[in-house]
Order: structure tokens, then sequence, then C-alpha cells
């Protein structure tokens, strides 16, 4: 596999730098990592395609840098996917920073 096929979008240089600093949690929309999800996983041919997530390529994704620090059964959570919120419903540490 090329590893330059893999190179994805990083996160912007302001989110870095105030990471671990006090004060509100930052959320910045990344459509660049959205376009590199859709073509390295949902693309035919992409080098992570996998089939099984040939349902996505129909739903609206929106993609999320943040600041915000999410840890559950005491190991970091870096990137998830989640469906929006349901009133009354159990939240993730990202939907309760947002």
């Amino acid at each position: 596999m090329n590893p330059r096929a893999l190179s994805r979008p990083q996160p912007p240089d302001r989110l870095i730098s105030m990471q671990g600093l006090s004060g509100p949690d930052q959320f910045v929309p990344s459509p660049e990592l959205r376009d590199w999800i859709a073509s390295s996983y949902l693309a035919d041919g992409g080098p992570l395609f996998n089939p099984e997530h040939a349902h996505l390529r129909i739903a609206t994704l929106g993609v999320l840098f943040t600041t915000a620090e999410y840890v559950k059964q005491q190991r970091r959570v870096v990137g998830q996917a989640e469906m929006p919120a349901r009133l009354g419903g159990k939240l993730s540490g990202w939907q309760k920073a947002r």
C-alpha cells in the first residue's frame, strides 16, 4: 500500500497550540478530512476501502477537529463516528463538550 495514500489532513496549528490550555473547548470543521475519508474508505479502489462501509456514501458526514479531551474506559479516544444526540440519551465526551 502506498504510504502517501494514507497521509491524512492534520488539525490546524492553532488548535494544536491550544492543547492543554484552560478555557472553552474549540471545535473546527474539517471538510478536507471528510473528503479524505470519502476517498480513502468509501471510494471503490480506495486504500482503506471496505464494502461494509458503502452505506456511508449516502450519509451526510461532518468532521470536526477539537481541543476537547475524551477518555473512555481509561483510554484516550482520538476519533469516532457518532449519530446526532437524541434528547434524553447518554452523551459522549465530545457531545458534552459541544
